[in-house]
C-alpha cells in the first residue's frame, strides 16, 4: 500500500480506473460500477493520508484533480447515453429482423420466420452501435433446414448460452420465460464487428436470434 501513497502512481492508476469504467459499464455494468467505486476509493484514501500526513500541496492537488476527474467522467457517460437515445432508431420489424437472420446465414434460399417476440426499438448510435434480439417460432422442417445451413457456413462456431447473457437481457422478450434453450448455440463475426448469434429451443422450435453491431 506505500505505492499508492504516491501521487506518482496513485493518480494514473485513478485514471485508468475510471476510463475502464467507461468502457465496461455500457456492456457490463456491474464491473464499470465496481471500477468506479474502486476509484473513488482511492482518491478518498490517498487524500486522506495526505491530511493526515500534513502533506497540504499534496492534499490541495487532490482536493482539485479529483473532482475534474469525477466532472470529466460524468460528462463522458451523459454524452454516450444521450448519443445512444438521439442518434437514431431503427424499427424491429418481422422484416428487418428475418433480413438480418438471412444476410448472416449467407443463403439465397430465403427464410421467412414467424416471430413469436422481438426488441420493437432498436437504438443505434451515431458511430452505428445497436444490439437486438427476436425470438422466432419455427414450423415444419425448418429446424433442419437451418441448422443445415449453420453447420454449412463457416462463419459460425459454438459458443455456450451463458456467454449470451452478457449480450442480451432475455427478461426484455417476455415470451422467452416458458422457453428452454440448448446450453449451446451458434456465433459470427466478421472483420466490421458485427455479431449474430443463435441458439435453438431443446425442443427445437424456437429459435433466439441475437445481433450485436459494433
Amino acid at each position: 500500500m506505500k505505492y499508492l501513497k504516491k501521487s506518482i502512481i496513485i493518480i494514473p492508476i485513478i485514471i485508468l480506473l475510471l476510463l475502464f469504467g467507461i468502457i465496461s459499464i455500457f456492456k457490463y455494468k456491474v464491473l464499470g460500477f465496481v471500477l468506479f467505486l474502486v476509484s473513488i476509493a482511492f482518491m478518498i484514501y490517498s487524500f486522506i493520508y495526505a491530511l493526515a500526513s500534513k502533506k497540504w500541496l499534496k492534499g490541495i492537488l487532490y482536493f482539485i484533480l479529483y473532482p475534474f476527474f469525477l466532472l470529466i467522467t460524468f460528462v463522458i457517460l451523459v454524452f454516450s447515453e444521450f448519443s445512444d437515445l438521439s442518434n437514431g432508431q431503427i424499427d424491429g420489424s418481422t422484416e428487418y429482423y428475418n433480413e438480418k437472420l438471412n444476410y448472416h446465414l449467407e443463403t439465397d434460399d430465403y427464410f421467412e420466420l414467424t416471430i413469436l417476440c422481438k426488441d420493437d426499438k432498436i437504438y443505434e448510435s451515431f458511430t452505428g452501435d445497436s444490439r437486438s434480439a427476436c425470438i422466432f417460432k419455427l414450423r415444419d422442417n425448418e429446424y433442419n433446414d437451418l441448422i443445415l445451413k449453420i453447420k454449412n457456413n463457416k462463419d459460425f462456431e459454438k459458443i455456450n448460452i451463458e456467454s449470451l447473457n452478457n449480450h442480451i437481457d432475455l427478461n426484455k422478450l417476455e415470451c422467452s420465460q416458458t422457453i428452454i434453450f440448448d446450453k449451446t448455440g451458434y456465433e459470427s463475426y466478421n472483420t466490421n464487428g458485427i455479431y449474430s448469434r443463435i441458439v435453438f429451443s431443446k425442443d427445437n422450435k424456437y429459435l433466439l436470434f441475437n445481433l450485436d453491431y459494433y
